[in-house]
This record gives C-alpha cells, sequence and structure tokens, in this order.
C-alpha cells in the first residue's frame, strides 16, 4: 500500500529510533551503577568481562527499581523527579562509553571467529527470533497480561503520583522489579518503550544462557543453550 510510507510512518520510525536509544541509555546506567556495588561486593571479579558486564546490569536495574518504589512509597512520582532518576542513569551511561564499545567489540569478534555449521544454525535461529521479537515490541500494546497488570499497575501507580497499596489486584503484591523500570518508561517515554525494555531482558537471558552453558559445560554449548 504505497499510501502507508507517509510522513506519519517516518514520524512512528523515529519514535522506535529514540525508544531504542533511551533504552540502550537505561541498561548502560544500570551496567555503570551495578558495576560500582558489584565490585564491592566481589572485589577479585566475578569472571568473564561478560559475567560481569550481565551482573552489574542486574545488580544496576534492581537499585534502579528500588529507589523507584522508595519515591512511589514517598508519594513522589511528578515527572521532574523522575526525570532526575534518568538523568543518574544518563550519567552512569556516558561514564561506561568506552568499557560498552570495548565489550560490544570483543563480542563481535567472538562472533567473526571461526564457526561450525551448527553455530550458524543456532546463530540464525536467534537472529529470527530477536527479529520476531522486535516487531512484537514495536506493536501497538494489546496483550491482556500487559493492558491487566504489567503496564497497567504502573500506570495507576503514576495517576495517583504514588505507590498506593491496591487491595483488589492479587499482582500488585508481587515485587514489581521490571514494573518499576517500566513505571520510568511511561513517565519519560511511553508502553512501546516499555515494550523495548523487556526486549532487553530477553537479550539479557539469552546471553546469560550462552555464558552459563559455555563456562559450565563446553564452549560450543554457548549458542545451542542461548
Amino acid at each position: 500500500d504505497p499510501g502507508a510510507f507517509s510522513p506519519r510512518s517516518l514520524a512512528f520510525c523515529l519514535g522506535h529510533v529514540l525508544d531504542c536509544a533511551f533504552v540502550l541509555v537505561l541498561f548502560a546506567g544500570f551496567y555503570h551503577w551495578g558495576a560500582k556495588v558489584c565490585r564491592r561486593l566481589a572485589p577479585a571479579g566475578l569472571g568473564s568481562p561478560l559475567t560481569q558486564g550481565l551482573c552489574a546490569c542486574c545488580m544496576g536495574e534492581a537499585l534502579a527499581a528500588a529507589w523507584l518504589m522508595a519515591l512511589g512509597l514517598l508519594g513522589l512520582y511528578r515527572g521532574w523527579i523522575l526525570s532526575l532518576v534518568f538523568l543518574a542513569l544518563a550519567y552512569g551511561a556516558l561514564r561506561e562509553r568506552e568499557a560498552l564499545a570495548s565489550l560490544v567489540r570483543r563480542l563481535w569478534a567472538a562472533a567473526l571467529g571461526k564457526v561450525s555449521f551448527l553455530d550458524l544454525l543456532c546463530l540464525a535461529v536467534l537472529c529470527a527470533v530477536l527479529l520476531s521479537a522486535a516487531a512484537a515490541a514495536g506493536a501497538p500494546v494489546t496483550e491482556w497480561d500487559t493492558l491487566a497488570y504489567h503496564l497497567a499497575l504502573p500506570k495507576i501507580y503514576l495517576a495517583q503520583g504514588a505507590l498506593h497499596r491496591l487491595p483488589w489486584s492479587a499482582c500488585a503484591h508481587s515485587p514489581q522489579n521490571s514494573e518499576m523500570v517500566y513505571l520510568l518508561a511511561l513517565a519519560l517515554r511511553d508502553g512501546l518503550a516499555a515494550q523495548w525494555v523487556n526486549l532487553g531482558h530477553g537479550v539479557m537471558l539469552a546471553l546469560a544462557a550462552y555464558e552459563l552453558a559455555r563456562r559450565r559445560f563446553a564452549p560450543r554449548a554457548g549458542l545451542l543453550a542461548a
């Protein structure tokens, strides 16, 4: 349909680019602040650079979620306050740009090394899954679980300006680590940005499976596990 290609479609593409940039800044910020804590908890290191990076991202996201939850309990869900949280993450991302670029170069060099047919097959499957996930992340939010829980609760908290007890929802009693990050995405961007955050979690899960199998079993087991 030639009519689909219009300034409106270009605006949608620009919105996806901004969402992806927003999510990259989030995870780079998670890495920076999480790495500081990981270095204190494990001064000798946690293994390979990829393992350290994944642990730092998980720790940093948990810290950010805890801060956001604390702000909600204090009734401080205001646009400018949430913007300060993002600015703190953006500062961390700026500080870690060289380290992250080095990690990407090492992963790229490893991917360009000698690979077998099985490795190529696994990479093809991973690329297909990531493309499918990216298409889903960029599509309008329609899934019931997302609308009734994962994005619904953060929207309620933002509307009320605080994190209140919701006795009518059993889901509101679970640890809302991801939902707090979604809340930041909803406050500063939109629901699609929250879905790109979820895609980031999927990439981290695949990398964690790769690293765990590669270290515990055999180097060639990494891609198969991912």
